[in-house]
């Protein structure tokens, strides 16, 4: 009985072992794959274009409200459009709703409602050409993650920042309309069903979770596949762009409750200017997130072209090696390639 459990306990042990071992390896190669990753990301300054996008970000979204607020004026004539842009910059930048910062953009955006000769045709086009600062900067921040210095001509870079924004401006309109057909829906149920609490509510929650993340998977998906200046296959970059999201939103969860835990030490320590300085923060670390996730859509493009480059030498080889084993060919024998060479070599020599 006792040699019994001692002979049982050998496997266990081995067992232990070998979920160890490859435990470790799994380790090791994580913590290499980081820090390699990490390593390529500071050489190519990725923080400092991070901190050039959140710079350009700051100064562009009053532009592009006072944009967006001019044309829906003189084109679109949206009800209460105001309200909803403030709706949709907090909903964007959640950090606002944990800070101060909610009742400076309210105020910001009553102020350029309240001035007309600041929204006119004029002086909204000039804000509007002012907000593409943010979309160029993540342009050519791009490239430079890919490693493509050169650029694409000048009026096609500016109709892509163009086409960028007026992208941005789409999809704010869409999370409007998504958090008000949900916010609909929730009223009409809880008229109707005033004793069923728990159905749609959860609904609700997740929807309010789940659109959002979609509509960051499309816009990381449109970033790394249109903006470098090289062909790039949309299969190449699905699944980075996936997990890029994913992290995306996990970071912006994590530094709201982070927010929601500290905000009075980050009032105490920075006073007026915390909102500033936390807004500054997230689209710092938010534009870290998209940069690397771009350094790594171009690693795993190269991978996948240099697999299918391997693959297409390898089946070359191997009709090569068809091709050698052939005594003859319908159009030309092997010894008329063995003399055209020879001839060719000749040739070479007498040259």
């Amino acid at each position: 009985m006792h040699a019994s459990n001692g002979s049982d306990t050998v496997p266990i042990q081995q067992t232990v072992a070998f979920c160890a071992k490859r435990g470790y390896s799994w380790l090791k190669a994580a913590f290499l794959f980081a820090f390699s990753n990490v390593n390529d990301f500071m050489s190519v300054n990725g923080h400092y274009l991070a901190a050039a996008i959140a710079f350009y970000g700051f100064l562009s979204i009053f532009p592009l409200s006072i944009a967006l607020i001019t044309l829906s004026r003189l084109f679109i004539g949206i009800e209460d459009f105001e309200d909803r842009l403030v709706q949709g910059i907090t909903q964007q930048i959640p950090v606002l709703d944990e800070t101060e910062g909610l009742p400076f953009v309210e105020n910001f955006v009553r102020n350029i409602s309240g001035n007309s000769a600041l929204t006119s045709s004029l002086a909204g086009f000039g804000m509007f050409i002012a907000g593409l600062g943010v979309f160029g900067s993540i342009r050519k921040s791009v490239n430079i993650i890919w490693g493509i210095s050169r650029p694409r001509p000048f009026l096609i870079e500016k109709m892509i920042d163009f086409i960028l924004m007026l992208g941005a401006s789409i999809f704010l309109f869409i999370s409007l309309l998504v958090s008000a057909v949900l916010s609909f829906l929730q009223d009409i149920t809880n008229l109707l069903f005033p004793d069923d609490i728990f159905v749609l509510p959860a609904v609700v929650q997740i929807a309010a979770i789940i659109v959002p993340a979609i509509i960051t998977y499309v816009v990381f998906v449109v970033i790394y596949w249109w903006l470098p200046n090289t062909k790039v296959r949309l299969a190449e970059i699905l699944g980075v762009a996936f997990l890029t999201a994913i992290i995306f939103e996990t970071v912006k969860f994590i530094f709201i409750l982070f927010l929601r835990n500290s905000s009075g030490s980050l009032s105490s320590i920075y006073g007026s200017i915390s909102t500033i300085m936390v807004f500054f923060f997230f689209v710092y670390i938010q534009a870290i997130v998209l940069l690397g996730g771009a350094m790594l859509s171009a690693k795993w493009a190269n991978f996948l072209r240099i697999k299918d480059q391997r693959r297409q030498n390898a089946a070359m080889m191997i009709n090569l090696r068809r091709i050698h084993r052939t005594s003859h060919l319908p159009f030309l024998t092997l010894g008329d390639l063995n003399g055209s060479a020879d001839e060719r070599s000749g040739h070479a020599r007498v040259g």
